[in-house]
């Protein structure tokens, strides 16, 4: 099965996902070396859904390319669903941080794995409301163009 994978910059690497295997991700120093990485992981993805019994999903993301710019609605979208992927990371290490208190033999700092926990739960958080509030400021605007033409149109006739 080929699946669809989208490589993204990022601040001095890159990271790769799979849309059709969630948490199936890889991030490398080089585009070449994410591709790499994210084929080893789609590989060891599969190969544990089916070791455990789990139904492997069918790849279904078509990919396509536009040259069209993003619309403000397709951002907002994106930066909600980047909040919330936020906030798993930051529950994840929290949970981790938990778990490093209860078995300390795993010899990590579990203060410091809660605290970074709780502090990107915070910032995925903060990133979606930022982009709720944007989105109800768009309504607005749109509700008082709306309003502006009706008025307009109302006073014409």
């Amino acid at each position: 099965m080929r699946y669809a994978v989208v490589i993204e910059k990022a601040d001095g690497n890159y990271s790769a996902y799979v849309p059709d295997l969630p948490g199936c991700i890889a991030a490398g120093n080089t585009v070449k070396e994410t591709q790499q990485r994210i084929a080893l992981a789609i590989k060891l993805h599969v190969e544990a859904l089916e070791q455990n019994h789990l139904a492997v999903p069918q790849p279904a993301t078509v990919l396509g390319h536009t040259n069209a710019p993003l619309t403000r609605i397709e951002i907002i979208g994106m930066r909600k669903s980047l909040g919330g992927l936020v906030r798993v990371i930051g529950i994840a290490f929290f949970l981790f941080g938990l778990a490093a208190f209860i078995f300390p033999q795993l010899g990590y700092r579990p203060l410091t794995l809660v605290g970074m926990g709780l502090a990107i739960w915070v910032a995925g958080r903060a990133l979606k409301h930022a982009a709720l509030a944007q989105e109800a400021v768009e309504r607005i605007e749109r509700g008082l163009a709306s309003a502006a033409r009706h008025e307009s149109e109302s006073g014409q006739s």
